[in-house]
């Protein structure tokens, strides 16, 4: 009765946000959204629909991936490729170029490749890579491990409130993502809202079975007890973004936490629990409870026969 339950996720938590699930579901008008209100958000470049490149920031004529690639992609540097409403971490692409040539997601490619690579993809945005601080570095290295937090309107107090935070890691079954929706590998670790400090990574098993380490089960680095750098400024900057979006009350945010602060990645709309959950049920706090009966996604204490 304390977990908010998989009928509820699938056929009434979009009724949370309503028309808005798509609005900030998609990257591109969420990262506008964010640049507006003046929160730091991944830079994004341009967008690549079937092999032409549509430069956002420059030049509104588009242009063919090779020759966007071959000028802006200088050797040193990263970029990201995403879908512009895809989640779970799906079809990402990492490129980088040396001086050698080009890398999509550490394999080594030459350019007709990369070219052949992104001439079918729709709706794909190139962003900047963001890099994160050292602390989630030092944990597992080989993924840009991500922070998600669950905000919620506190509808009593006219204000959003942290319901739930996780701090995601990679595997070399993950990567080159932290995904960890679905068992693809990657570690969700709690946490604790008030002090930033993490629990154990929770994880699937290859055969499915739910798993707790402490400690990366790779890198061997602790996870359980490290303390989230700048925890109070991120919190702080979340809802702070969180109150320009009342029209949306529940919002999942992807974010990376730098040596510069907080850099959102994405929002979630709605947003699936069960990377929270599987820590500890949301509807034990009050607060989440009353926010969910309020939009009708579960179902109020009865005034008579003390059941539900």
């Amino acid at each position: 009765r304390q977990y908010l339950s998989d009928y509820a996720v699938l056929f009434k938590i979009d009724r949370v946000n309503g028309v808005f699930n798509g609005i900030v579901g998609n990257k591109l008008a969420f990262a506008r959204i964010m640049a507006f209100h003046g929160f730091r958000c991944s830079p994004i470049h341009a967008l690549l629909e079937r092999g032409s490149v549509h430069d956002l920031g420059g030049t509104p004529q588009a242009s063919s991936a090779r020759e966007w690639l071959t000028r802006r992609l200088e050797p040193g540097r990263r970029l990201v490729l995403k879908p512009a409403d895809e989640g779970q971490g799906q079809g990402i692409i990492f490129l980088d170029r040396d001086p050698i040539g080009f890398i999509v997601n550490s394999i080594r490619a030459g350019l007709d490749e990369v070219e052949a690579l992104l001439a079918p993809l729709r709706r794909y945005l190139i962003t900047e890579f963001v890099v994160q601080a050292p602390y989630a570095a030092s944990i597992y290295p080989h993924t840009t491990n991500t922070v998600r937090i669950l905000t919620l309107w506190d509808l009593a107090a006219g204000r959003p409130f942290l319901a739930a935070a996780v701090h995601r890691f990679g595997t070399a079954r993950s990567a080159p993502v932290d995904n960890w929706h679905g068992g693809w590998g990657g570690l969700s670790a709690r946490i604790d809202l008030d002090s930033g400090v993490l629990g154990p990574g929770a994880t699937l098993s290859d055969a499915g079975r739910l798993c707790w380490h402490e400690r990366h089960p790779e890198s061997g680095a602790a996870i359980t007890g490290v303390r989230v750098e700048r925890w109070a400024e991120t919190s702080a900057t979340v809802l702070a973004a969180a109150a320009r979006l009342p029209e949306a009350p529940a919002i999942g945010w992807d974010l990376v936490v730098t040596e510069d602060g907080c850099c959102f990645l994405e929002g979630n709309s709605p947003p699936g629990p069960f990377v929270w959950q599987v820590h500890a049920p949301l509807l034990a706090d009050p607060r989440v409870r009353r926010f969910y009966e309020a939009h009708g996604v579960i179902r109020g204490h009865r005034r008579a026969g003390g059941g539900r």
